[in-house]
């Protein structure tokens, strides 16, 4: 049979040298029926030599499923590869796409032949040595997983490998091609390597010139390969409850399309966090054995070609399924671990990239506990693919994964979501779809704020205002938002900081002496609109914090005479009343500072909010030599003025100017030597402290009235008191009597 082959093959070449010059189209279509017959030769053992590819492999860096990989082709031949020579890889189960159950691009051109090798024109594959081939690649089919998917490479002009050489080509990780599914090492058989190859073909003189025909082609299974972790994909997963609403049994539709193939007693299982059997209470429903749940499928996205029909006129349904009841939680949607279960019956085989959907009923009475968000994370996804020798497939399972993390996956919103009275927390906070509140950013009325929550709406529209220490630990009387449903005792007013922050009687506490902490200080009335405190007569600061000094008018303080400070600084300061002998400055009492600056007594929890005057003068006002007991403005404001000071001349041996061993009014301090007392108009006259001018009685006259208008006018009484008995010599400057 061989040789009568072999004749046959010579006596074609004879005929298409008779026929050629005669006839070139006949030549062209017996030159393809030859290559044919080049083929026949290969397979039936003419006179064309067997090649063999010693030994192949294929490396995946990274190996992991859906990423973007580098992929090293390795092979050994027994024949020379040279210039022309294609070599073609199966590359089952690779996608250019994202993995998302939809076709990716071919990175060339695709042409009309039918030849496994000539389907692909290489050109834009990134791959190395670039200098030594051309490369291309061809997408296969969502419905075959892939399978159909592979590389094409041309050996450059002027390129020789000897039979022998290892050739190794690189594909870049730049062509973003990446496993559909993880791959077990050395890919089940599924990757192949076919090389043609002049070196395999047969030699003719044609037309008087040597030249081969079609080279043959080697196919071989690839050896070895890398492991590529993970499942298959899973896609447009959905879930649509119809009506939407909480705690109400209605149809609820589950949609998916799977990256594997689903074969009998395969299990899709699908996690409802919120969802019950039950009546939507503190107490759990019940569990629905497999076969129980009523479910329709509706299958579509499907080739339906002829062998796949039968499943159309099968009495049993495709699922059965069964409910896993989960735990409730209290204000949570809870029910984390209810679970509905689908297994394939027998049977039923798919395809990659079906589409699923899933409707229960509502007499299987399974609702919502309460609402949830279009990114609830509780609906999860996974499916367990069972080995079945009558069935076999090189698919994955599908690792649990979210619903909403599905390309083209969506759940749909449970519930009013904050729409109606909150307006979607406007922005400034997110939604507690569970209880249908607001759970508002920072300063727009988080649990954190300090604000009055029975007069602010809980829909995170206005800001809150300042807070400060109450002034009063009343609680105000305010308008409740009708539609904030807030429970009582939410007055703004709060007692900071808690024990767990620092311990029973802290620091902090005791400086707040018991007082709250309140929106605008507990006096001021806070503008929800911009957030700002409106605050009474005699209070300022952003949050009302700052009881105003008295006589603050045009932005002078303290009528404009004086200086308007804090209780502490009040306390600390020298010149301020009450006087007090500390040299440190402190309060003789100790109560705003201990040694080191620590607040300790409770009574100081205003001393930085409470405000007062320490009020301006025109000499050195103090308890030393040469100070001045008073100031020469005084009163709350400033606003009254002393007059000019002076000894009373009616007094004998008496300096009332005097203030040496002198207590200070407040009794916090004593004159030192040389310490004075301010005594208006000597005593001999009515200050108006509105001027700070005397008014001198009738005899005497000065800015400070001590001066006598004429001694002889006087009484003698009133002479004697004032001159020595000579009547010549002032009192004040003769020798005493006594």
């Amino acid at each position: 049979m061989r040789r009568l082959g072999a004749l046959r093959f010579l006596l074609s070449v004879l005929i298409i040298n008779l026929v050629a010059r005669e006839s070139p189209i006949f030549c062209s279509a017996f030159k393809r029926w030859l290559e044919t017959q080049n083929d026949n030769l290969w397979t039936t053992g003419g006179n064309i030599r067997r090649g063999f590819v010693v030994k192949s492999s294929l490396t995946f860096i990274p190996a992991k499923r859906c990423t973007p990989t580098e992929i090293i082709l390795k092979f050994v031949a027994d024949f020379n590869i040279t210039g022309g020579d294609k070599i073609a890889v199966g590359l089952s189960g690779f996608t250019s796409g994202a993995c998302d159950n939809e076709a990716g691009r071919s990175i060339t051109a695709e042409l009309d032949e039918p030849s496994f090798l000539d389907s692909i024109t290489p050109g834009d594959l990134k791959l190395f040595p670039h200098s030594h081939f051309r490369g291309g690649y061809r997408e296969g089919m969502v419905q075959t997983g892939f399978q159909d998917s592979r590389l094409v490479f041309v050996v450059k002009p002027g390129v020789h490998y000897t039979n022998g050489t290892e050739v190794v080509i690189n594909v870049d990780q730049g062509n973003y091609l990446k496993a559909n599914c993880g791959i077990d090492r050395n890919g089940n058989g599924n990757f192949t390597l076919a090389v043609q190859a002049i070196a395999l073909g047969k030699w003719i003189d044609y037309l008087g010139v040597k030249q081969p025909l079609v080279p043959a082609i080697t196919n071989t299974i690839i050896n070895e390969s890398t492991a590529i972790s993970g499942g298959c994909p899973l896609t447009d997963a959905t879930l649509r409850l119809q009506p939407p609403i909480p705690k109400n049994a209605g149809e609820l539709t589950i949609g998916f399309r799977t990256g594997c193939q689903l074969g009998p007693f395969d299990n899709i299982t699908i996690t409802l966090g919120g969802f019950t059997s039950g009546n939507a209470t503190d107490k759990a429903g019940r569990d629905i054995p497999m076969g129980d749940v009523l479910i329709k499928t509706v299958v579509s996205r499907y080739d339906f070609d002829q062998a796949s029909l039968e499943f159309k006129f099968k009495s049993e349904p495709i699922f059965n399924a069964s409910w896993t009841e989960g735990l409730p939680e209290v204000e949570k949607p809870g029910y984390n671990e209810s679970r509905l279960k689908l297994t394939v019956n027998k049977g039923y085989h798919f395809k990659p990239g079906v589409q699923f959907d899933i409707v229960l009923p509502k007499k299987n009475h399974i609702l919502a506990n309460c609402g949830t968000p279009g990114d609830f994370s509780g609906i999860k996804i996974k499916v367990n693919v069972k080995p079945d020798p009558t069935f076999p497939r090189a698919s994955r399972d599908v690792e649990e994964i979210g619903f909403p993390h599905t390309a083209r996956g969506s759940i749909q919103t449970i519930g009013d979501g904050c729409r109606s009275f909150l307006g979607f927390c406007n922005g400034n906070g997110r939604c507690d779809y569970c209880l249908n509140n607001c759970i508002c950013n920072k300063g727009f009325g988080a649990e954190s704020d300090i604000f009055d929550k029975r007069a602010k709406a809980r829909d995170c529209k206005g800001r809150v205002c300042p807070y400060g220490p109450a002034f009063t630990n009343f609680k105000p009387k305010v308008l409740v938002n009708k539609t904030s449903l807030l429970p009582s005792g939410m007055d703004g007013y709060r007692q900071l900081p808690s024990e767990s922050s620092v311990g029973p009687g802290g620091l902090v506490e005791q400086a707040l002496g018991g007082r709250k902490l309140a929106e605008c200080s507990g006096v001021g009335t806070c503008d929800y609109t911009k957030g700002v405190c409106k605050c009474p007569p005699g209070f300022g600061g952003s949050a009302c914090d700052r009881k105003d000094c008295p006589g603050s008018k045009g932005g002078l303080d303290c009528s404009g005479h004086g200086q308007c400070l804090n209780m502490r600084q009040l306390a600390m300061s020298p010149d301020a009343m009450p006087l007090s002998n500390n040299k440190d400055g402190f309060g003789a009492s100790g109560q705003y500072l201990l040694a080191g600056g620590v607040e300790a007594s409770p009574r100081t929890w205003d001393s930085i909010s409470v405000h007062g005057c320490l009020c301006d003068s025109g000499w050195a006002v103090g308890l030393g030599s040469n100070q001045t007991q008073e100031t020469e403005y005084f009163g709350p404001d400033c606003s009254k003025r002393r007059c000019p000071s002076g000894d009373d001349p009616m007094t004998r041996m008496i300096d009332e100017t005097n203030c040496t061993n002198v207590t200070a009014a407040g009794g916090l301090g004593v004159g030192r030597w040389g310490n004075k007392c301010h005594v208006d108009c000597s005593n001999r006259g009515l200050c108006d402290y509105k001027t700070g001018t005397c008014a001198c009685f009738e005899g005497f006259f000065g800015a400070n009235c001590g001066t006598p208008v004429s001694m002889t006018t006087l009484p003698k009484r009133v002479q004697r008191d004032y001159y020595n008995a000579d009547y010549n010599t002032p009192f004040r400057e003769a020798k005493p009597l006594y």
